[in-house]
């Protein structure tokens, strides 16, 4: 998949943004750190849900944030699309088998999830990567070899381990437990 040459990353300026505008910059891209994208934005990545321990309200705060991305950019993906991608920490699993404390943050995949139907056009995708004790450079070269090598699929957990998972439509069988977690032939590693 190759990305237009004009990135916008969607977020604030914390060390996982910063550490990913740079190793993107260093292949020759432009990107440019912020809340609201230029509307010739060619890439739009959407970082909000990646925040340390997550409170409610600060996601709630991050989901506003989020709905104001696509008014800049709706138009032109619509018309002859980009690449627009949500980045969330839920356990590197969307928070389906319980891993995470902040289930909240999920509501970015579902947001890709729209966005992929109204911009048929556009190459959407959802990561969701357990930052875990990381350091931001490392999460950051994670996220980059995700967005430079990983489109066979649009749903992706990256685990703190190193393991990489996907989620399939076809593969959904969703079975709750009492524990909330979900378990099924839903998830496959590779």
């Amino acid at each position: 998949m190759s990305f237009g040459r004009k990135i916008f990353l969607a977020g604030d300026h914390n060390d996982v943004n910063e550490a990913l505008a740079q190793r993107l910059a260093a292949r020759g891209l432009i990107v440019d750190i912020g809340h609201t994208p230029p509307e010739d934005a060619e890439t739009v990545i959407i970082s909000f849900g990646l925040h340390e321990n997550p409170e409610f309200a600060d996601t709630v705060e991050a989901a506003r944030r989020l709905f104001g991305v696509p008014h800049k950019v709706a138009p032109r993906f619509e018309k002859s699309g980009g690449v627009f991608v949500t980045l969330q920490d839920t356990g590197g699993d969307f928070g389906l088998l319980g891993q995470t404390d902040h289930p909240w943050v999920s509501g970015f995949t579902a947001f890709a999830s729209s966005a992929a139907k109204e911009w048929p056009k556009a190459r959407v995708k959802a990561i969701d990567i357990e930052c875990g004790d990381r350091q931001p450079d490392d999460i950051a070269a994670a996220l980059e070899l995700e967005l430079l090598c990983g489109w066979d699929t649009n749903w992706v957990g990256l685990r703190e381990d190193g393991q990489r998972s996907t989620i399939t439509k076809r593969d959904i069988n969703p079975v709750a437990h009492r524990s909330h977690a979900i378990y099924g032939p839903w998830m496959s590693s590779l």
